[in-house]
């Protein structure tokens, strides 16, 4: 079986990496706030600076256009799901690590919940969003598959490992989706976890 990596061994982030992490961060939650009050295309990238008081020229450093911010927002949610999966202790199956991976995050999805149904509902009426999402899935595939390998007992590059990868990464998608049309009483939290224990056939070993 693949050895976990421990936390400490992974490569340390620099400060100047840490410093635009957040700022890209900040950019998109931003734009987030300011879509939910006056809608996506009333938007202007100049307003966005202006509240986050950057330059024109920080914001297109990250972002190319406006539209990269939404895809950064999905970008936030995925990575840390990633980075919190791979430091959950090695004695966890993958439906149990998956589940305490997202109860990290619980806090932070209902921090807000007017604002990600509004980022969720911006994705399903621009059909090009959906798809530059598709496509931001694919690239997140090979580092959810190194978070899920050694749970799996098989290496990243493994055809079942990348499957099992990109079912998470598109189920908590769909999770997201059927929570944002569904009852207002139901949590994401817990939409997420029943969509996990859905793939668990998936995650046993093959028989």
């Amino acid at each position: 079986m693949a050895s976990m990596v421990a936390a400490e061994d992974r490569p340390k982030e620099s400060l100047v990496a840490r410093k635009q992490r957040r700022l890209r961060q900040e950019l998109a939650l931003t734009a987030l706030e300011l879509f939910t009050e006056q809608g996506y295309d009333k938007t202007t990238v100049e307003e966005i600076v202006d509240r986050v008081e950057v330059s024109m020229s920080s914001f297109y450093r990250f972002f190319p256009s406006k539209s990269d911010l939404i895809l950064e927002l999905h970008h936030i949610g995925s990575r840390d799901l990633i980075r919190v999966l791979a430091e959950r202790p090695p004695e966890e199956s993958l439906v149990e690590a998956l589940e305490a991976a997202v109860a990290q995050q619980q806090e932070e999805l209902q921090q807000d919940l007017v604002a990600l149904r509004h980022f969720l509902e911006l994705l399903a009426e621009n059909p090009e969003l959906r798809g530059r999402l598709l496509a931001e899935q694919y690239g997140l595939r090979d580092a959810m598959a190194e978070a899920v390998a050694p749970r799996l007992g098989v290496s990243p590059e493994d055809l079942r490992c990348q499957v099992v990868a990109m079912a998470i990464l598109s189920t908590t998608h769909l999770a997201l989706d059927l929570w944002s049309v569904g009852n207002d009483d139901v949590q994401p939290v817990d939409v997420i976890r029943s969509a996990f224990r859905a793939l668990e056939p998936l995650f046993a070993e093959p028989g």
